[in-house]
């Protein structure tokens, strides 16, 4: 038998998995996408996004989402690879989606709690293999290789 904790992770895997879709579907975006992409359809619904690199490895920091006004400021560590990079800028991008962070809270740190982090872990990991077109049945345009890199250049 199944245990409880196991199928209610499949459910919000599920979910997430729908949501996802969703959200994309809600911003006109069809896969293959990248993050910059979809904070740049996000600015066109009044949420400005500026997502940059910073030396955040020494304070043991992947990524960070803080916001003020009307403004997101999402920060990735500048020397994690290519893949990594995309993971931490969706999962900035998941806390901005689910709330976890608005313009009239301070810094994110102080307001996320390990289950949000969770959530927002499960969120980024769904829609970063829906943007890119990988095990959903689709055929993408160019999801991998030097096309994805063609794309994900022309979409900065």
């Amino acid at each position: 038998m199944i245990e409880k904790a196991t199928r209610d992770k499949w459910r919000l895997r599920w979910q997430m998995e729908r949501a996802v879709r969703r959200v994309a579907r809600e911003l006109g975006l069809t896969p293959p996408f990248g993050p910059h992409m979809f904070a740049g359809r996000l600015v066109c619904k009044g949420c400005y996004i500026v997502i940059e690199p910073s030396d955040m490895g020494r304070h043991g920091l992947y990524g960070q989402c803080t916001a003020a006004g009307d403004y997101y400021h999402i920060r990735y560590r500048e020397n994690a690879g290519m893949g990594q990079r995309e993971l931490i800028i969706w999962h900035e991008l998941a806390h901005i989606v689910l709330g976890h962070v608005t313009p009239d809270l301070k810094e994110r740190q102080f307001t996320i709690t390990p289950e949000k982090e969770y959530l927002a872990e499960v969120w980024a990991e769904a829609m970063m293999a829906y943007a890119s077109a990988l095990g959903w049945g689709l055929r993408p345009r160019a999801a991998t290789g030097i096309g994805r890199l063609i794309q994900d250049l022309a979409e900065r």
